[in-house]
């Protein structure tokens, strides 16, 4: 049922290409234009299978491409790897748009496949990809943000240090410093956050019971410290792709109505 709804939001909210992404320079006010940051690693670029729906446009839903400019979101979004599928960005976004008439919603894509929270520091090189996530992932939002106003940070990542328990007990601290450090970097120091829950893969794959409660555990602890931020669950989310570690098109899906429906409960508060 939740799925389905999901499902509905992205084929009906919007058929029609916006006319202001093909004008360029067409863009809502900046106060309207409301940015979403999608950082990570590969279940937030998404590795869903794409189907012909997920081509299809909401009409007040926008994303940066890779040359940085504005074209209408569609999947795959990312571009950190050939695989890029399906991921919650654009639910998320669909739903964020259809709550709010008045606004355009503008993702940001930055997630970085296989990438180390350690990667997310200002110089580091992703031993996996060769790419720079932070050092690529701040001038891309600098540019987002001369066009629209920060609403909200979504991030997926930690199945990677879930594999080293070495890795474990500074995640908490590591999180809650990139955070702040992500806040001071656009000028919004109490921009929302909502931090996802790394699958729960049965059978078990790198990602073990005992490893992700882990994960899981620092990312709430460092949801509660950081302040104007939420966690959204991934629990009973079963429909997993063959490597046991990424989430099906399916999955990806209702992960982005769970990010949206923990924004929502967070802005209420």
């Amino acid at each position: 049922m939740i799925r389905n709804f999901a499902l509905a939001i992205v084929l009906c909210a919007g058929i029609a290409l916006p006319l202001f992404a093909q004008e360029k320079g067409k863009l809502p006010q900046k106060e309207n234009f409301w940015i979403v940051m999608l950082a990570g690693q590969s279940n937030m670029s998404g590795r869903g299978t794409v189907k012909d729906e997920d081509k299809v446009s909401h009409e007040r839903v926008l994303m940066m491409n890779k040359a940085g400019d504005w074209v209408p979101a569609v999947d795959p979004m990312h571009f950190d790897r050939g695989s890029c599928g399906v991921g919650p960005g654009r639910t998320f976004a669909n739903l964020l748009a259809e709550m709010n008439p008045g606004i355009t919603v503008g993702l940001v894509p930055t997630a970085v496949g296989a990438s180390f929270i350690d990667d997310w520091k200002p110089g580091a090189v992703s031993k996996s990809t060769g790419i720079k996530a932070y050092d690529e992932a701040i001038p891309r939002m600098e540019k987002a943000l001369k066009d629209g106003t920060l609403k909200v940070i979504l991030w997926h990542q930690g199945e990677a240090d879930a594999g080293d328990y070495k890795l474990w007990a500074p995640y908490k601290d590591k999180l809650v410093a990139l955070v702040k450090d992500f806040r001071s970097k656009f000028k919004s120091a109490d921009c929302p956050v909502v931090v996802g829950e790394i699958p729960q893969p049965k059978p078990v794959s790198v990602i073990g019971p005992g490893s992700q409660k882990q994960i899981k555990d620092a990312s709430i602890a460092a949801v509660a410290e950081m302040g104007n931020a939420a966690f959204a669950s991934s629990e009973g989310i079963t429909a997993m792709q063959e490597d046991h570690i990424h989430f099906t098109r399916e999955s990806q899906l209702e992960m982005g109505k769970r990010y949206f429906e923990a924004y929502g409960k967070m802005m209420k508060k």
